[in-house]
């Protein structure tokens, strides 16, 4: 799937209750929403698709949940991970960042910290698409200088 077809696509991993909180919020922000309601579906719809954005239910994350955030890293590359919580785990928070989700976004929503926090995501989407076009840059014309020394050694031959 191009790059341009993914970047405005979001993946809801958990409970129906906070999809229905999130898809009309996410709209608004420009993402095609999509839901599943367990990890292993959305795994399967995350490898297929490759969502520039994934919302994590804090109650989805049973079992190994670094594994899951290793998952998303491994598979996807430039995919941003948020976790909802609720009040009952907001101790859990640190965690979560630590394992690898970019931030966490608390349940009940408040428009003005989900606009913050989508605001810094796609900040740091558009610093992850940048520096990819320096590197490409960077490798190309280092590709290039060999032949662009060939050229100037028969030029000035």
């Amino acid at each position: 799937m191009p790059p341009d077809a993914r970047k405005n696509r979001a993946l809801l991993i958990g409970g129906g209750a906070l999809a229905d909180e999130l898809r009309p919020v996410l709209n608004n922000f420009g993402y095609l929403v999509e839901h599943d309601a367990t990890r292993l579906e959305g795994a399967r719809r995350y490898r297929a698709r490759r969502h520039s954005l994934v919302v994590i239910d804090a109650g989805a994350l049973r079992g190994a949940p670094e594994r899951l955030f290793r998952f998303f890293r491994i598979s996807g590359g430039d995919a941003i991970v948020l976790v909802a919580s609720g009040r009952d785990r907001r101790a859990d928070a640190p965690r979560y960042l630590m394992w690898g989700a970019h931030d966490v976004i608390h349940t009940p929503l408040r428009p003005d910290a989900l606009s913050f926090v989508l605001g810094l995501t796609s900040a740091y989407h558009r610093r992850v698409l940048r520096m990819a076009f320096y590197r490409h840059v960077l490798y190309f014309s280092a590709a290039i200088v060999p032949l662009w020394v060939m050229v100037l050694y028969f030029f000035l031959k």
